[in-house]
């Protein structure tokens, strides 16, 4: 993307910010649908809110480093966007493919949780490499 932007920083970074947390609200949800729990989530949302408003802000930490540092170069948000869309689609590949049958709830679980938590530390790693200023404008 060209250097010279239309909005004023503050702006670029809030509209950056709704980007990375819609990111973060269409990974959840696609994921809840997939796997088939997505009517339940619904229905239960205000009593569940909390842990998905977790996944959600989770999902989206790399996406709000680049979005604080105001990044609107595509490839730490594309490599990000990406590296999301592998685990995530592994978490529903292993959920539709029966990965999970056998295991208990619990163990399923801190599976899940371990997996959340990884990727996230791995992602926003890499999108902060991505996204370092060496000198030069990674915007």
């Amino acid at each position: 993307m060209e250097t010279d932007q239309a909005l004023p920083p503050t702006s670029r970074r809030l509209v950056l910010s709704v980007v990375a947390l819609t990111i973060g609200t269409l990974v959840v949800t696609v994921e809840a649908y997939l796997v088939g729990y997505l009517d339940y989530v619904l229905s239960t949302f205000v009593a569940e809110w909390w842990p998905m408003l977790v996944r959600i802000l989770l999902v989206s930490v790399p996406f709000l480093l680049l979005a604080k540092r105001g990044v609107t170069a595509m490839m730490p948000w594309a490599i990000g966007l990406a590296l999301t869309m592998l685990v995530w689609g592994y978490v529903i590949f292993r959920h539709l493919s029966g990965g999970f049958e056998g295991g208990t709830l619990v163990g399923n679980s801190i599976w899940i949780g371990l997996v959340a938590l990884g990727s996230t530390a791995g992602i926003t790693i890499t999108c902060a490499l991505l996204s370092r200023r060496n000198g030069r404008k990674a915007s």
